[in-house]
């Protein structure tokens, strides 16, 4: 087992446990369902629902290691939307930039190399179907 391979795996799964994390901390927020919440009404609300469910389906996808790269670099993309997209990030700060920075450090290994040995589905769909 070479390091590379358990870097990729551990790279992947941090990933994905940060866009889950992401999504509960957002489903589970009180306020989330609260008018006062959105910055335009309804639609961001039904836009941060949204956006954990594609963020959960993307973590999924990582965590059995289906077309790693572009999922992880989508779940990259998705997670810059998801704190872009959260009421009060009027002013860029140093957590936020942080959190940033530590997503794209986790993610690069997986864009770069892919899932690794230890992917489930190393080929994409076609050796599923």
């Amino acid at each position: 087992m070479s390091p590379l391979s358990v870097l990729l795996v551990v790279s992947r799964l941090l990933l994905a446990t940060a866009l889950f994390y992401a999504v509960t901390e957002t489903l589970s927020s009180t306020s989330l369902f609260d008018p006062g919440y959105t910055l335009t009404g309804p639609r961001l609300t039904l836009g941060a629902a949204a956006l954990s469910g594609l963020m959960t389906v993307v973590a999924i996808w990582l965590v059995f290691g289906i077309r790693t790269r572009v999922v992880a670099t989508l779940g990259t993309a998705l997670y810059v939307g998801h704190i872009t997209m959260l009421p009060g990030f009027g002013a860029v700060d140093a957590t936020i930039l942080a959190e940033l920075a530590l997503v794209g450090a986790i993610a690069l290994p997986s864009i770069l190399f892919g899932g690794g040995r230890f992917s489930m589905v190393r080929a994409g769909w076609s050796n599923v179907i």
